[in-house]
């Protein structure tokens, strides 16, 4: 119940920013982190001793 009233409030400052023409807040490129490896969920699921199919 509290995050779906919540809801109207956020949508209400989303459209202000729009309207306002200012820009949507994002997350700067240099504030992401691209350095993390993929990695592989069936060979570290069986590592840990689970049965993958």
């Amino acid at each position: 119940m509290a995050i779906i009233g919540t809801l109207p409030g956020v949508t209400a400052h989303i459209s202000e920013e729009l309207n306002a023409r200012k820009p949507v807040r994002v997350i700067p490129p240099k504030d992401t982190y691209t350095s993390i490896s993929r990695r592989d969920v069936v060979a570290d699921l069986k590592d840990a001793g689970w049965d993958c199919p």
